[in-house]
């Protein structure tokens, strides 16, 4: 078969949904333009003078006490997870490092401290009655997920449907499907937000805050205030839906985003003081995405061996001794568990159409040596799967697509320094346009 189009999963409920980017994905399959097959020094190579250099290069980092870094975009893989766990064993200078251009570091920050995990919190608008946004792009890319589907169903016209208050800046998809939309500057929308906190938590002298915080009381835990545009007010907003004990928090967790600054930052001093002696890019290119895109590019002078898997010739690209083409998910094996109690198994659609290899591939080359019996990741994979999978026979699970269980992990809410968030708001000044 020739796969020319995407069909959601209706067994994935709210999960099984697509948009434009993965529809777009198949054009990705067939782009002429991409690399085609390993590369040595800029030059085509095969697969087994390529392993050969890494190989020698992972010998000589563990060697010589020097750090193996995996630079990859979010992963929600649990057997690429312990497929890594693997190869740390075999590597134990070995370190895994998230990197995302679009990292949603802020909501990352603000679950930590409210909920004591890193993973994003799951909404379900299906049963609100009121929604107050601050800067929440929620029917775009807000929070590594969209809540159009539970949006469109508390909106059918009735008695108890769903009331839409946006409160921005800048005009958004969002915005533009509320009730109520009310512009304000950054500054002033910081300090709405605060006031709404402050009015719910004992009183308010502000009109508009007020008004909002009786509609909030009205509708008790049918209500759900979102924000978005720094931890502050993403902390604060998770307040304010615990006091009102909303509904729409769901207890699970999203877990597509893994991003953490303050790891990055330490990669990245790992790097400066010639501490790293493999760079492994998995499709990741923060010389051009990264606000400090030239900083890290003189930090790869540091680095003994930089390696990317790449999809187009980029900077990355450039700056590599090894590059291995990257395989598109249409023609690759994996498995994600992107909220909890999901779980989704990925198999080809096709033959693959170029010379590209997996980065789960890769590793176990890497880990077994060239040759071994144990290098099919189909296998791997299916070990691990079927462990996760319990009762559920693989093939089934295969079948099926989505499955119940992959992690089990669930939020509450442990914490969240108001004092701090209302403080940090208000250091947001006005400008003075």
């Amino acid at each position: 078969g020739r796969p020319i189009k995407i069909e959601a999963n209706p067994a994935a409920n709210e999960l099984g949904k697509t948009n434009a980017r993965a529809q777009a994905s198949v054009l990705s399959l067939y782009d002429n333009d991409k690399v085609k097959q390993p590369k040595l020094n800029g030059k085509d190579e095969t697969f087994d003078k390529v392993d050969d250099e890494v190989l020698k290069a992972l010998n000589n980092a563990g060697t010589s006490g020097k750090k193996i870094v995996v630079l990859s975009h979010s992963f929600a893989s649990p057997t690429f997870k312990k497929l890594f766990g693997d190869f740390k064993t075999k590597y134990p200078s070995a370190e895994l490092v998230t990197y995302d251009a679009l990292p949603h570091a802020a909501n990352l920050d603000a679950a930590q401290e409210v909920f004591g995990q890193r993973a994003l919190p799951v909404y379900d608008l299906t049963n609100s009655e009121l929604v107050v946004s601050f800067q929440a792009d929620f029917l775009g890319d807000f929070n590594a997920q969209s809540l159009e589907s539970s949006y469109a169903a508390a909106r059918v016209p009735g008695e108890n449907m769903l009331e839409h208050i946006q409160i921005e800046s800048n005009l958004s998809l969002t915005g533009a499907n509320s009730d109520t939309r009310i512009p304000l500057k950054p500054s002033a929308v910081n300090k709405l937000l605060v006031e709404v906190y402050n009015g719910l938590n004992g009183g308010t002298s502000d009109k508009v805050a007020a008004d909002l915080v009786k509609r909030l009381q009205e509708k008790g835990n049918k209500a759900v205030v979102l924000a978005d545009g720094s931890k502050a007010a993403i902390v604060l907003s998770h307040l304010i839906n615990q006091k009102l004990n909303s509904t729409a928090f769901t207890g699970k967790a999203n877990f597509l985003k893994e991003f953490d600054g303050a790891r990055y930052q330490e990669f990245l001093g790992w790097m400066n003081a010639g501490q790293v002696g493999v760079l492994i890019a998995n499709n990741v290119n923060p010389i051009y995405s990264s606000n400090k895109g030239e900083d890290f590019k003189k930090a790869l002078s540091k680095v003994g061996f930089v390696m990317s898997f790449s999809e187009k010739k980029n900077e990355m690209y450039d700056a590599s001794k090894v590059v291995i083409p990257v395989a598109n998910w249409l023609e690759s094996w994996g498995d994600i568990a992107p909220q909890t109690g999901a779980y989704s198994l990925m198999q080809p659609t096709i033959q693959k159409i170029f010379k590209p290899r997996q980065l789960e591939e890769s590793l176990l080359v890497w880990i077994n040596g060239k040759g071994s019996e144990l290098n099919n990741y189909y296998d791997y994979l299916k070990t691990n799967a079927t462990a996760l999978l319990g009762a559920t026979p693989f093939n089934q699970a295969l079948y099926n697509g989505f499955n119940a269980g992959g992690v089990a992990t669930t939020l509450a809410y442990a914490g969240g320094n108001a004092a701090q968030a209302v403080a940090d708001l208000g250091n947001f000044k006005a400008s003075e346009f």
